[in-house]
């Protein structure tokens, strides 16, 4: 339900942009500009759906029941081949090494069947390789009040930092406090 509605508002959103695009260019807007316009918000949308499908259409039910059913059943195959390492050869006795290998095998399949799980939804919160979309957008936020504050410069001007850099005599960088 919260998916359907997150979809909904970015939907919505894309209207809005769509629709001040044509409002523009009824005030006048060149063609050229409002079609470059509709360009971008077409590729944000196409975006939009990208990210949607990696979210809603994740790996199919079959597919993870196969895993699942193949996780349990594997060992029963490997069982006579375990029996035989623990056997060994003539006088030898590998049971420590068997026990070993069949817990390897075992431990490596359900650990394969939790990568999946975490892989399975990358915006999953809390996950490790969770792509953290608030983080992002705080991101784009900060840097288009950024831009928003260096509006009033001349395009010319270096841009405000507090690290400066200059061009030596060489016409490479160096730090001001470096030059002679």
């Amino acid at each position: 339900k919260a998916e359907k509605h997150g979809r909904d508002i970015m939907i919505r959103l894309t209207g809005h942009l769509l629709r001040a695009t044509e409002e523009l260019k009824a005030a006048g807007m060149p063609g050229n500009e409002s079609s470059r316009l509709n360009q971008y918000v077409m590729f944000l949308n196409k975006s939009f759906e990208n990210l949607w499908a990696f979210k809603v259409y994740r790996t199919s039910a079959s597919l993870r029941a196969l895993s699942l059913i193949t996780t349990q059943i594997m060992p029963m195959f490997y069982g006579p081949y375990f029996l035989h390492i623990a056997r060994g050869e003539g006088s030898e006795n590998n049971v420590a090494f068997a026990c070993a290998f069949a817990s390897l095998i075992s431990v490596l399949l359900v650990a394969l069947i939790s990568l999946e799980r975490q892989l399975e939804n990358p915006f999953r919160f809390g996950s490790t390789d969770t792509i953290r979309v608030k983080e992002e957008m705080q991101l784009c936020r900060e840097n288009i009040f950024i831009c928003e504050a260096d509006l009033e410069s001349p395009w010319y001007q270096n841009p405000r930092s507090e690290m400066n850099f200059a061009m030596d005599n060489n016409g490479s960088f160096a730090t001001p406090g470096l030059l002679a």
